[in-house]
This record gives C-alpha cells, sequence and structure tokens, in this order.
C-alpha cells in the first residue's frame, strides 16, 4: 500500500489535471461510497462508461458525460484522453464499452484501480482492494489538486417543457423528454440497443440505480430485470423500464409475474 501510495502521489503532483473514469466494477464490489468520498474531496472532472451509467451521482458539477473511445462526444474524450492523470475504477475492457476498443488513454498516465490490485503507469501494486485505493486517493487528492479548476457544469434540464402536439415524434425529442421524467432513486432498467444508447446520453438524477448489460448485448434481459429489481426494492421505489418491442416479445411473460406479485414499473418504448 505503501508503494502504491508513493507512486501515485508522484503522478498527482501540484496542478496537475485530473478525470476519474468509473465502470460497472465499482458498483459490483459496492465502493460508491468511497468513490463519493473521492469525487467531492478532489477538484476533479468525472466521467462514466457506458456500462458505468448510474454509478455516480450526475448531479456532481464536475460530471462531464460518458466516454466511449472515438465516439464520445469531443469534449468528453480531451477530458479523459488529454489530462496530465486518468484514475479509472473498476474499468471493463469489452467493444461496446470502449468504442470498438479505440480508447486513448496513455498508460503512463493512468492510475488504475481494480478489485484486487492497483497499477500506476507500468508499475502494479498486488492486494490493493478497489476500496483501499480510493480511501488513499481521497487523502492525497485534496492537497495535490488544490489549484485544478472544476469541471464544466452538466446541469440536468429543470424540468419538461410545453410541446407542440403536431410535432412528430422523434429519437431526440422522446430521450429530451424521458431524460427530464427520470426522478432521484429511480431504478431504471434498460435494454439493450436504441433503448440503452438513447438512455446513457441522459443526465441523471442523483441516486439512480441502472440496469443494463452492454457487455453480453442480450435482447430481452430488461423486463424480467426490472421485475426482479422491483421485487427487491422498496414498495415506494419508482421503477422505469426502457425497451424496443422486439426484446420485450422475448420474455413477454415476465409481464404476468409484474401482474401477480402487483408490481407497477413504468414501461416505455423507445421509437422505432
Amino acid at each position: 500500500m505503501r508503494d502504491f501510495c508513493a507512486a501515485a502521489a508522484r503522478l498527482l503532483d501540484d496542478g496537475a489535471e485530473v478525470t476519474v473514469l468509473v465502470d460497472s466494477l465499482a458498483a459490483r464490489h459496492g465502493v460508491r461510497p468511497e468513490l463519493d468520498t473521492l469525487l467531492r474531496k478532489g477538484r476533479l472532472a468525472v466521467a462514466v462508461t457506458p456500462s458505468g451509467k448510474g454509478v455516480v451521482d450526475e448531479s456532481l458539477p464536475a460530471f462531464v458525460g460518458v466516454y466511449n473511445g472515438a465516439i464520445s462526444a469531443p469534449e468528453v474524450r480531451h477530458k479523459v484522453e488529454q489530462v496530465d492523470v486518468t484514475i479509472g475504477v473498476g474499468l471493463v475492457e469489452h467493444d461496446l464499452n470502449t468504442g470498438g476498443f479505440t480508447t486513448g488513454i496513455q498508460a503512463c498516465r493512468l492510475i488504475g484501480l481494480h478489485p484486487s490490485c492497483a497499477t500506476v503507469g507500468a508499475q502494479r501494486f498486488e492486494g490493493v482492494t478497489l476500496r483501499q485505493a480510493l480511501d488513499e486517493l481521497a487523502r492525497l487528492v485534496p492537497a495535490a489538486l488544490d489549484t485544478v479548476a472544476p469541471a464544466a457544469d452538466a446541469a440536468r434540464p429543470a424540468g419538461p417543457a410545453a410541446a407542440d402536439p403536431s410535432t412528430p415524434l422523434s429519437q431526440d425529442l422522446l430521450w429530451d423528454r424521458l431524460g427530464r421524467f427520470f426522478q432521484p432513486g429511480d431504478i431504471i432498467a434498460a435494454d439493450q440497443g436504441t433503448a440503452f444508447y438513447g438512455l446513457i446520453g441522459q443526465c441523471l438524477p442523483a441516486e439512480v440505480e441502472v440496469i443494463a448489460q452492454p457487455g453480453w448485448s442480450s435482447i430481452g434481459y430488461g423486463l424480467p430485470a426490472v421485475a426482479g429489481a422491483q421485487l427487491a426494492a422498496s414498495p415506494d421505489r419508482r421503477a422505469v423500464l426502457v425497451i424496443g418491442d422486439g426484446a420485450a416479445q422475448l420474455t413477454v411473460q415476465e409481464i404476468g409475474t409484474i401482474a401477480r406479485e402487483g408490481l407497477a414499473p413504468i414501461i416505455e418504448p423507445p421509437p422505432s
């Protein structure tokens, strides 16, 4: 641990511009509280991968968006690839999570935090867990990065705006309205395809949990997933399912389970 801290401190020198890139293993290994502490202590920018959607509080002023390699928005790509240091938290590399393996993060500028090890550039430190590494970085960051300006604000829209009823239903219109519809604490299940890729473009409110699986890309997952999640959650927690008609037909029998158990998820199909 001491060697990891020393190596990280050398990279996080005074004035370094740093972005934290968060992926799904941060949620899988239960380190959201430690991650949140790090993000709120330091003047850091934060981005998520597609499969990391919903892991961090996207209402934070430092949230810059979704990083997906070469198909990222230019400003997000710059914030991840061109800064002095990128801290990767629980990164999982697969084609749909890396823009078809087009990520451009330089290894010499990467602090990688993994479930049972950490890396700083080419150095690897076995036995350093995600929780331990995040705790140590939270102690290092405030002094090291005191002069770094915060990232640009990524504020959410205030709420639904009036629309002309004659306006054609489009992808842009639907996703804008759906992004405004989400509330803090929602469970959002998004099936693979249009449903998921429309969702990741929205800036989500705090304490939202996203259920998706872009790694396997198996359609039909969302309907039983939202049923199971709502069964496990407190009765007053709202659940929203975004799913296309083709995916829904694969597991449509789960609507019977939803009815039998008295569940009431909100089901939203994207336009075709």
